[in-house]
C-alpha cells in the first residue's frame, strides 16, 4: 500500500486547473447539457441548476474548469464523462463565499470519472440507482465526500476525499453492494466535529482494500460505523485511525454485521476513556484475522455486547482492556508491534517487531514468500539478503492490454517487481464478474495471457489485476 501526502496531492491539482483561470470565460448558463466541454472553451460558469437527462450524455475534457456560482446542484440522469488527466484534471469548484450543493447521479449509467477535482460542495458525490467508476480523484466537501444509495455498480481508485464539516462523512453507504474503495484515502480533518465517520455504511456489501481512513473529532469518532452489513463484505490491507476527546472507535459494527477484516491496523486514541479500537453489538460475526489493533493505553481492544467475533492471529495491544465479551483465538499475542513510528503516524513493522511472520500460517504468503505478516504492511525480509527489486515509479502500470481496442482477443501482460500469488479477472462495466483469467504464482518480470472474448459482446470491461501487494485496473474495449 503506497503512502501518500494529501498537502502534495491536492496543491498538485490546484496548478493542473489553474490554467483555465487565464482563458476569457464564456456567459454564464444553466438548464439542459450534453455534448462536448472543451479546454479551449473554458472556464464554464454556472449560475443556475444543469443537469444531463437520460439519453443524453457530457463528455468534458482534460483542463476544463467549471465554476459554481450559486449553491446550486449538477444533476445526471444521463453519462457523464469526465475525463481529466495526471497533468490536467477537471476541476468543479465554487469561491470561498458560494458553497455549492455538488454532482448528483439519479438512475444514471456509464458515468466515468477521472483525474477530476471537486472542492467546496456540501456534498461531493451522490449516487442514486447509478453506476459509475470514480478514479484518481480529489473531493474536499463539507458534509459528506461520496453518497451510495440503493447502487449497486460503484468503483472509487486511487482517490482523496477530504471533509471538513461539523459532522462530517467521508463515505456513506446505503443498500450499496460492490462498492471498491482501493488505494484511496478517506480524511475526517475537522478536529471539532462531533460525531465524525470515515465510512458509515448501511445494509450494504462494500469491499475495502488498500486504504488509509483517518478520523479526527472532538467526541464520537468512527473509523467505520456499520450496520447490518453482509458476509460478503471484507476489509483487506487498511489503515484505520481514530482520535477524540473521547469515544474513539475504529471500528463500530451493529446489528447482524459480518465482516471479514484481514491485515488491517487500528489506531485508536482518546483523551478519555470511552472508546475502543472494535466495538461489536447485537449478534455481530466478524472474522478478524491478522490484524494488529493499537490503543492509547485508556481503552477496550474488542468490545463486544451479544456479538460471536471470530479473532485469530492478531496483535491487540496497549489497552486498559484487551478483551470485553470476547475471547481471543489461535495465534493472538498481547505485545508492542513496535511500529517504525507511531507518533509520525508511520506504522510499518521494526525487523524486531513480534508481528512479523506471526499471521496465519495457513493463508497465502506475503509477497517475499514468508509467513504473513499481522497488519497492513508486510516486512520484506529480502532486503539486505538480496538486492530489492527497483522501486516503482508512482504511476507505473502493473497491467496492460494490448491491442485496445481489439476484436476477439486482447493480451494482457503482466509486470511485478516481485514473484507473488495473484489473480487476473474480468468484470463487464456492471461490476458482474465474468471469468478468472489466471489464478496461481504470478512470476518477477513481464508474463502474459491471452483474454478470448469471443464470445462477449462489444462493449467496456474491466481486467483486475488482485495481489496481496497490488489491485490494479485497465479498461478494454471490445468491438465486434
Amino acid at each position: 500500500m503506497r503512502t501518500r501526502t494529501l498537502k502534495t496531492w491536492f496543491s498538485h491539482c490546484l496548478l493542473t486547473v489553474a490554467i483555465p483561470l487565464i482563458a476569457q470565460a464564456g456567459p454564464p448558463f444553466g438548464g439542459s447539457v450534453e455534448g462536448v466541454w472543451t479546454r479551449a472553451e473554458s472556464p464554464y460558469l454556472v449560475d443556475s441548476t444543469i443537469s444531463i437527462e437520460r439519453g443524453d450524455s457530457l463528455i468534458i475534457e482534460a483542463g476544463v474548469l467549471v465554476q459554481f456560482n450559486a449553491p446550486i446542484t449538477f444533476y445526471v440522469y444521463g453519462t457523464l464523462l469526465a475525463l481529466g488527466s495526471e497533468g490536467d484534471s477537471v476541476c468543479f469548484w465554487s469561491d470561498d463565499t458560494v458553497p455549492w450543493n455538488g454532482i448528483q447521479f439519479y438512475e444514471a449509467t456509464h458515468c466515468s470519472l477521472s483525474y477530476i477535482s471537486i472542492r467546496r460542495p456540501l456534498q461531493g458525490l451522490r449516487f442514486d440507482k447509478s453506476q459509475a467508476i470514480i478514479e484518481h480523484s480529489t473531493i474536499n466537501a463539507e458534509f459528506i465526500g461520496v453518497l451510495a444509495d440503493s447502487s449497486d455498480n460503484l468503483l472509487l481508485v486511487n482517490s482523496n476525499i477530504e471533509v471538513n464539516g461539523p459532522a462530517p462523512i467521508g463515505v456513506k453507504m446505503i443498500y450499496a453492494s460492490m462498492f471498491m474503495a482501493n488505494d484511496s484515502v478517506i480524511v475526517n480533518s475537522n478536529p471539532d466535529a462531533n460525531p465524525a465517520m470515515g465510512l458509515e455504511i448501511t445494509k450494504s456489501n462494500p469491499e475495502i482494500r488498500y486504504c488509509v481512513v483517518d478520523v479526527m473529532a472532538d467526541i464520537f469518532g468512527y473509523g467505520i460505523r456499520a450496520n447490518e452489513v453482509s458476509i460478503k463484505s471484507t476489509i483487506h490491507y487498511n489503515l484505520i485511525r481514530t482520535v477524540s476527546k473521547s469515544f474513539a472507535y475504529g471500528g463500530h459494527f451493529t446489528k447482524f454485521s459480518a465482516w471479514f477484516v484481514n491485515n488491517t491496523v487500528v489506531v485508536q486514541s482518546d483523551l478519555f476513556h470511552g472508546g475502543c479500537c472494535l466495538f461489536l453489538q447485537r449478534y455481530c460475526e466478524p472474522w478478524i484475522e491478522n490484524c494488529i489493533l493499537y490503543g492509547d493505553g485508556s481503552s477496550y481492544g474488542i468490545q463486544s455486547a451479544d456479538s460471536h467475533p471470530v479473532v485469530l492471529f492478531s496483535d491487540i495491544y496497549h489497552h486498559d482492556l484487551l478483551f470485553a465479551g470476547v475471547t481471543p483465538g489461535l495465534g493472538c499475542i498481547s505485545d508492542d508491534p513496535q511500529f517504525e513510528n507511531s507518533v509520525a503516524q508511520n506504522y510499518h513493522l521494526l525487523p524486531a517487531s513480534p508481528c512479523i511472520d506471526a499471521g496465519d500460517p495457513n493463508m497465502s504468503p506475503d509477497p517475499d514468500l514468508s509467513v504473513r505478516d499481522m497488519g497492513c504492511y508486510f516486512y520484506d525480509q529480502t532486503v539486505g539478503v538480496e538486492p530489492p527489486p527497483p522501486a516503482l515509479p508512482r504511476n507505473h502500470r502493473l497491467i496492460e492490454a494490448f491491442p485496445n481496442p481489439f476484436n476477439a482477443a486482447t493480451r494482457i501482460a503482466v509486470t511485478l517487481p516481485v514473484g507473488q500469488e495473484g489473480e487476473l479477472r474480468i468484470y463487464d462495466l456492471h461490476g458482474r464478474l465474468l471469468e478468472t483469467l489466471f489464478a496461481g504464482f504470478l512470476p518477477a518480470g513481464s508474463s502474459r495471457h491471452i483474454w478470448d472474448a469471443s464470445r462477449y459482446c462489444s462493449g467496456i470491461y474491466w481486467v483486475v489485476l488482485d495481489s496481496p501487494q497490488h489491485y490494479q485496473t485497465v479498461k478494454v474495449c471490445l468491438v465486434r
